[in-house]
């Protein structure tokens, strides 16, 4: 497996490096049951639900309620998620979540999962209670079909995770496009000057890039905002699906449906491109106001996000005609940055740099701020057959590529 590096290739996944299957530790379950605390390391019953609850607020400092567990959990039209609990005397004091959701490896249709929400007590915390439920979890949803597993993980979750067998896949590839550069300055560096001066040398640079773009009509091509997800994205989906050489989440209506239109807590936007009234690309965006570039940061930033952005293979002109929708939504919104997460080996990476959308920003931030830690996915597999079927059928049997929107990460 390759680790992302700030080239374009560290935006590609090699998952012949990954052929062999992910292995967990071997734990003793029965021998581990108990410890000082009492502990039970169990799968989770309907009955846990509000110690679960009132753990996971507890941990991420409010999280959000029975409504959008119910949303999340219970709604999933992939399926029902793994859980695993720690007990300690009635109350839950640890959780590992694996929510499913239906892939595309190349041509082969695989059962996959999420690991969302992971928390363990404070109190608890060192006895290695993370560790014992990941395992359980990951094991269990071996046992269920479950080819791979991905995560968005946090420095400390991703420290736990690559510990029990996690890959780093890259680092997310951001792109970024300033709409107002004095916004961007005031929350990315007020106490350092070295980086608003550059980043004051580079708008000039980029301010003529994706101004005033129109793609010329071709074709019949017609975009128009949509809040349903209908039959016309089954449609759509199998002509993708049909021709697809890559890793995603399936996209069907149902899915989409559920994860824009149903949220119980975000507000998006769609338009679709259409050709004689068949879809053959859309895009999903939302505004979020009040915020920071750091992910769980408070700030005063209003970002415009391109959430989801899928066409029709080879249909760069629908791609163009999507964006440039997307970057007049985001001026009517007054947005001060527009981001947009995009592998440096998708085309539609070309078509958002006309856009003014580059990748120059997170770079600098990087470079200067020196962070810790920077987003990742990582990936566990536990299906090697999965893989190798997928290989199978390529033409070219040296790379699956991974295609990663922010709307694949839960928490966007």
């Amino acid at each position: 497996m390759l680790q992302g590096s700030h080239s374009n290739k560290a935006s590609m996944t090699l998952l012949n490096g990954m052929l062999r299957i992910n292995r967990p530790q071997s734990l003793d379950f029965d021998s581990c049951r108990r410890s000082v605390y009492e502990l039970i390391e169990r799968r989770f019953e309907e009955d846990d639900l509000q110690s679960l609850l009132e753990l996971l607020e507890s941990s991420f400092d409010g999280w959000h309620d029975a409504r959008y567990w119910a949303w999340k959990y219970q709604r999933n039209p992939h399926g029902s998620p793994i859980i695993w609990v720690a007990e300690d005397r009635g109350r839950i004091v640890g959780c590992y979540i694996l929510n499913p959701v239906r892939m595309s490896v190349g041509r082969v249709s695989a059962m996959g999962a999420q690991s969302v929400d992971a928390a363990v007590d404070s109190a608890y915390r060192g006895a290695g209670i993370f560790k014992k439920l990941a395992v359980g979890a990951i094991t269990t949803a071996a046992e269920k079909g479950v080819a791979l597993v991905f995560a968005f993980p946090t420095e400390i979750a991703y420290r736990g995770q690559v510990r029990i067998g996690y890959y780093p896949v890259f680092v997310i590839p951001k792109m970024f496009k300033v709409l107002r550069i004095g916004s961007f300055l005031e929350d990315q560096s007020s106490s350092n000057i070295f980086l608003k001066k550059v980043l004051a040398i580079m708008r000039p640079l980029q301010r003529g890039r994706g101004a005033n773009i129109r793609p010329k009509p071709n074709d019949g091509l017609m975009v128009r905002e949509t809040r349903n997800f209908d039959s016309k994205f089954s449609a759509f989906w199998r002509k993708v699906n049909e021709k697809n050489s890559n890793i995603l989440i399936e996209r069907e209506p149902a899915y989409l449906k559920w994860r824009y239109t149903d949220h119980p807590e975000k507000q998006y936007t769609t338009y679709v491109c259409e050709r004689h009234d068949e879809i053959v690309g859309y895009v999903v965006l939302s505004v979020e106001r009040n915020m920071s570039l750091v992910r769980g940061r408070a700030g005063s930033l209003s970002v415009g996000n391109i959430v989801d952005l899928l066409t029709v293979p080879s249909q760069t002109n629908v791609a163009s005609m999507l964006v440039s929708a997307s970057c007049d939504y985001f001026e009517r919104e007054e947005v001060d940055i527009a981001r947009c997460w995009m592998a440096g080996w998708h085309p539609f990476r070309k078509i958002l740099r006309k856009f003014g959308f580059s990748e120059h920003y997170e770079l600098l931030r990087r470079a200067v701020l020196r962070p810790k830690y920077n987003e990742q996915l990582i990936c566990y597999v536990t299906s090697k057959a999965t893989i190798q079927e997928a290989f199978r059928l390529k033409q070219d049997k040296s790379k699956l590529y991974w295609f990663i929107m922010q709307g694949d990460a839960d928490y966007t």
